[in-house]
């Protein structure tokens, strides 16, 4: 969790450096941040928007799922396998969404990252 945690504030990080500098080089007024409408910011600030946003979308049924598994004293090396391999398709989708964004390939870490969370939630309801 604190991995994924931490991959959030290196985007946040990241998306502010990009908004930033959009404006300090007249990409983009600040007052498109306002409510986000008007002209918009270049296209790796938009990108760094959505990885940002996408790590509050899937993630946190991840958060539950762990301190559940957590709180039930369930914790094996199957579920730490399955966390982790979570984890890592977020990392992998993120790194796409900030570099070369190939949609195809982000769908594919995306899609991956859902079926090892699907199989942490069936995992957690079979031995709970």
């Amino acid at each position: 969790m604190a991995v994924l945690v931490g991959l959030t504030f290196l985007v946040a990080l990241r998306l502010l450096s990009l908004r930033a500098a959009a404006v300090k080089q007249g990409q983009v007024r600040m007052s498109y941040f306002r409510a986000m409408q008007g002209e918009a910011p270049p296209e790796t600030a938009a990108a760094a928007g959505r990885a940002f946003s996408n790590l509050f979308e899937v993630p946190p049924l991840f958060y539950v799922a762990c301190v559940a598994v957590l709180a039930l004293g369930k914790v094996d090396t199957g579920f730490v396998l399955l966390a982790w391999g979570f984890v890592v398709c977020r990392v992998v989708q993120t790194l796409i969404h900030l570099s070369y964004n190939n949609v195809t390939h982000r769908l594919a870490a995306y899609l991956a990252g859902w079926l090892v969370l699907l199989g942490l939630w069936g995992r957690l309801l079979v031995l709970a």
